[in-house]
């Protein structure tokens, strides 16, 4: 699931959008891709880095499978697994 999260339609993740998307999601493996700790246009600041995104995803009952990276340094395609 790619995080669209605002007007412009980039690929920043979000705390916001990791909830609605932890929130309506039913299977074992979840896989996000988008950018972190990079500024975000709509909001205007800095997104969540990548230990944010992973314990605020443990919280939510998620466990870390995997990280790949999509050619920029800030831009991972992270894989869960459901708790």
């Amino acid at each position: 699931m790619a995080a669209r999260n605002n007007i412009t339609n980039d690929y920043t993740i979000t705390l916001e959008w990791l909830h609605q998307i932890a929130k309506n999601h039913n299977s074992k493996y979840l896989v996000i891709d988008g950018f972190y700790d990079t500024w975000d246009n709509a909001k205007n600041e800095k997104s969540p880095n990548l230990e944010t995104i992973l314990n605020y995803m443990y919280e939510c009952g998620y466990d870390l499978v995997s990280i790949h990276p999509m050619g920029n340094p800030n831009c991972k395609e992270i894989i869960f697994k459901q708790i």
